[in-house]
């Protein structure tokens, strides 16, 4: 076997046993503790420094891209078995010394969260319920328009209930758009990031045309004598209806991606 393999095995049981030992001990061999920016460094994170640096291997800094990924895939084997899928990569650019930087971070298949905001289950909540008041509100302009006990202030108080619950749906597809910024994820930090904003972004700009229907539907059915046809309010519905299934199928492939 050859003696920076040897080397290399050294250091993973090392390492290995650095885990499981208590850290009062992993102190004492550590030595005295070093401080970095004015914060102490880690007890067994130091002691791992100390071991590669006396395994006679050059600094991480010293060699290439393509030899540090090949170290440290085959110091993780003897760390603790294969290394594990990569379930993100995220680019995104930080404040350094010398200015902005690009930096790149990977994350464990294992311990990646999905992407959907929890809000967007609460929007589908909205937009489910504006289904069922708009249907209400047909029920109740037929009744109106028919005599049959229905006045035009319930029928509007429907329609206005519809429209309500889908300026909800926008306000919190946009209140989505910004817990992702937050979270540095932007329209071009990876195809995931893009395959959602773009999804939704269409989805929410058709969700305003239907919005603007519906703002016609109320300002035809308000005057004295209504100006709504009956083809309007049916040609709306079904619009806002199919938007209503389009955005739970489209939930369910960005779930099934994301």
């Amino acid at each position: 076997m050859p003696l920076k393999e040897i080397a290399r095995e050294l250091q993973g049981k090392a390492a290995n046993l650095a885990v499981r030992m208590p850290i009062s001990w992993i102190n004492i061999l550590a030595g005295p503790s070093v401080a970095v920016d004015g914060r102490t460094l880690d007890g067994r994170t130091q002691w791992l420094l100390q071991l590669l640096a006396r395994s006679g291997q050059p600094p991480i800094e010293q060699t290439t891209v393509a030899a540090a990924r090949d170290d440290y895939d085959a110091f993780m084997l003897e760390m603790g078995g294969r290394p594990a899928p990569i379930g993100e990569m995220v680019d995104r650019t930080i404040d350094g010394p010398a200015g902005r930087r690009r930096v790149r971070i990977y994350r464990p298949a294992g311990t990646v969260a999905r992407l959907l905001p929890a809000i967007l289950y609460f929007n589908t909540v909205l937009l489910i319920f504006s289904s069922m008041t708009l249907e209400l509100a047909r029920r109740k302009v037929a009744a109106f328009i028919r005599n049959l006990g229905t006045t035009r202030e319930q029928a509007l108080a429907w329609l206005g209930a519809t429209l309500v619950l889908g300026l909800a749906f926008v306000a919190g597809q946009y209140i989505a758009w910004v817990q992702l910024r937050a979270q540095g994820l932007y329209l071009a930090t990876n195809p995931n990031s893009s395959f959602f904003y773009v999804l939704t972004a269409v989805h929410a700009v058709h969700i305003l045309g239907g919005l603007g229907g519906l703002t016609r539907v109320i300002r035809q059915l308000a005057p004295a004598v209504p100006m709504l046809r009956k083809s309007t309010l049916d040609a709306t519905s079904y619009y806002w209806h199919f938007m209503g299934a389009l955005w739970i199928y489209l939930l369910v492939i960005l779930w099934a991606r994301l």
